[in-house]
């Protein structure tokens, strides 16, 4: 009696890949997975008494009852059945989740749950503890890898034909994690051994799953004052912090939902679902921004932001008003696109070449009773002055 041979756990990845967690059994398809148990079983589709082997290309992924039936019932035409529900399942895998989503939105819909429960699973059995690769750790993390696999190839399709769907620099993100996946279902083995392409932690904050791993602000301001006048007209606004948490609190599905602007893939995805980058409402950058009123609060110096949907027009102390602009140079042109009136401070937040304001600028607006300063200046007028 000859002994069988071993199918190769690289094998066993591509099978949960391509089976997607159902039995391939097309009119079964329950689930293999429940509980977190796996009850999948590898079975030959040209019999191993018969001389089949255990290529990926001779297995498919069947219920324990489907693969009794399946065995039971062994006659010439068994191979030429179960060969085309191999094929039906990739065709049914194409058509399920390989399908062009109308928004983002949709798409962040179905790609979620798969999300979560991987970042579970990995949470709690993947190498991320101080012994990540402990015995009884990698037993587990082997138990759940099946789900992980199912759900990522899941995710793969869904990812592969809707990349117009994402923001320019979030399609780098998901190129490395259509890469990751591809790696992790077909390059390992059982061993515990370090992964080559690593899963791309600031994937997660795309959907705002997880934060992302090096956080920053998005410079845009323009696209973040368009956000808030748009949440301003449907009612959903409620607070803005661009000090402390640097975070956006506003109404989802009747709930408080928050933006943390820190996090670039998410607001980049944001802004680009919602259209938010035009109009453009103003050349200051966020960044700039955020500098200014932290000097203020540092200083004493209590400020106002007079209409949300406009964040570069501040009163300081309840007297001064103050107009913050960006420009290289401040002109006569870039005074002429401010609304101007007498004792309005300007501040030109564009520090690292000095800030020039032009003299004709000054002449023109010293005439109205407006105050132009470079944001160092402004600094030194508001120690003397306003604090």
């Amino acid at each position: 009696m000859s002994t069988r041979p071993s199918i190769a756990r690289i094998t066993e990845r591509m099978l949960w890949a391509e089976a997607i967690g159902h039995c391939m059994n097309p009119d079964c398809q329950i689930e293999l997975i429940r509980d977190g148990v796996s009850i999948g079983e590898m079975a030959h589709i040209k019999a191993h008494s018969d001389g089949g082997n255990v290529s990926f290309e001779n297995l498919l992924l069947l219920c324990g009852n489907c693969h009794v039936q399946a065995d039971r019932n062994r006659s010439e035409s068994t191979v030429s059945q179960l060969q085309q529900w191999k094929r039906n399942r990739n065709s049914e895998v194409q058509r399920l989740f390989a399908r062009r989503y109308a928004t983002f939105v949709a798409l962040e819909r179905d790609a979620v749950p798969l999300l979560n429960r991987n970042a579970i699973i990995f949470y709690n059995y993947g190498p991320v503890s101080d012994e990540p690769y402990s015995e009884e750790r990698h037993k587990m993390w082997l138990k759940f890898e099946p789900e992980i696999i199912s759900n990522n190839r899941k995710l793969q399709l869904m990812l592969e034909h809707n990349k117009h769907l994402f923001h320019m620099t979030n399609q780098a993100l998901v190129d490395q994690f259509i890469a990751h996946a591809h790696e992790f279902a077909a390059t390992r083995d059982a061993n515990p051994v370090k992964r080559v392409l690593l899963f791309p932690e600031n994937f997660l904050s795309i959907f705002g799953v997880g934060p992302a791993d090096n956080r920053h602000l998005v410079s845009n301001l323009s696209a973040l004052q368009n956000l808030i006048a748009d949440l301003m007209n449907k009612g959903k606004f409620i607070e803005l912090d661009l000090e402390v948490t640097k975070t956006l609190i506003y109404r989802e599905n009747s709930e408080e939902a928050e933006l943390h602007l820190l996090d670039w893939p998410r607001v980049n995805q944001v802004y680009y679902e919602g259209r938010y980058y035009r109009p453009e409402t103003t050349t200051v950058r966020l960044q700039s921004l955020v500098f200014f009123l932290e000097w203020l609060s540092h200083n004493n110096i209590n400020y106002v932001i007079d209409d949300f949907r406009n964040l570069t027009e501040l009163t300081l102390n309840r007297r001064f008003r103050v107009k913050l602009c960006y420009a290289y140079c401040m002109s006569l042109s870039d005074l002429h696109e401010i609304q101007l009136e007498d004792g309005l401070i300007v501040v030109n937040l564009h520090n690292w070449n000095g800030a020039p304001v032009s003299s004709d600028a000054h002449e023109y607006a010293s005439r109205l009773g407006v105050s132009l300063f470079s944001q160092n200046d402004f600094f030194i007028f508001a120690h003397k002055n306003i604090k």
